[in-house]
């Protein structure tokens, strides 16, 4: 068992959280998600991870930071990630992640779309605003999502955020080759990301995905809450995106902008997760939601 595996379920047994895996029908099959149930439930966030990353990675110090708060946690492997199936990256499919995984939560645990925070990462962030416009959710967290990507050829280099104070302290959770961003082919079988493109080229998937999903265009019909987080210094997705977001965004925005983070240290920062913690407990009503 990997070493983030065996700290979250020490973690949730000490706490009496529920841990469990699950599978459940998407567009192109089944997916896979683990949804972590605290004993007390005051909310629910639905966790979309970025692109080449799965349910749990980069997530765990956040996931415990949000069982302490009462959250209960589905975090899902978008279409064509993750060791539990094996589609093929499909855009489609990947942009009905979010309304699938909210009809789970219904049928399975009668938790209804408007008490469910959307937080998605990156790729997962993109899909987190364009499930905005749709208002049915409660809430939604961006962190370092892109409405482009058109890297910059220095953006490699962000893999050496790995040895600032913020990410190794995630060696906690994570062994050392484990804690290193996934790139282009380098740690593939970790954290699997299947194209049907013969160069392997997924991150070309993800541009056409996101150009798509058409975010800074429609979110002007966004009325739920939005907290964006940013770093200053990333370079995958330059803060100045966030700010064309917030400039359309038709609801309510609060933005983070976190002084010297990039695109893989963000999620890392104190500062994140406080903000993420102080935006959810505004928005959490003294009464659990029914189990």
């Amino acid at each position: 068992m990997r070493r983030y595996l065996r700290h979250l379920r020490r973690f949730c047994d000490d706490r009496r959280v529920h841990l469990e895996e699950v599978r459940y029908p998407i567009p192109a099959g089944t997916t896979t998600g683990v949804w972590l149930d605290p004993p007390r439930r005051r909310g629910v966030v639905l966790v979309c991870h970025g692109l080449g990353s799965d349910r749990y990675y980069p997530f765990v110090e956040l996931f415990e930071d949000l069982l302490r708060a009462g959250h209960a946690v589905l975090s899902v492997d978008l279409d064509g990630h993750g060791t539990g199936n094996r589609h093929l990256l499909s855009g489609p499919a990947v942009e009905l992640t979010i309304p699938w995984s909210l009809a789970h939560l219904r049928r399975r645990h009668g938790i209804e779309a408007h008490e469910v925070v959307v937080l998605g990462q990156s790729l997962g962030g993109a899909l987190a605003l364009a499930e905005s416009t749709r208002n049915a959710c409660a809430g939604v967290i961006a962190i370092s999502a892109p409405h482009t990507i058109e890297l910059d050829p220095g953006c490699a280099l962000e893999v050496l955020a790995a040895l600032s104070p913020n990410a190794l302290r995630q060696l906690r959770y994570w062994g050392p080759y484990e804690l290193l961003p996934a790139f282009q082919g380098f740690k593939r079988a970790l954290y699997p990301c299947r194209t049907t493109r013969p160069d392997g080229d997924y991150i070309r998937d993800a541009a056409e995905m996101v150009a798509r999903l058409q975010v800074v265009g429609r979110v002007a019909r966004s009325r739920v809450p939005l907290l964006q987080i940013h770093g200053t210094r990333d370079r995958v997705v330059p803060v100045q995106q966030a700010h064309d977001v917030a400039r359309h965004y038709g609801g309510p925005v609060e933005r983070e902008v976190v002084p010297g983070a990039n695109h893989f240290t963000t999620l890392f920062t104190p500062r994140c997760r406080r903000a993420i913690r102080v935006w959810l407990d505004r928005r959490t009503t003294s009464a659990s939601v029914a189990a």
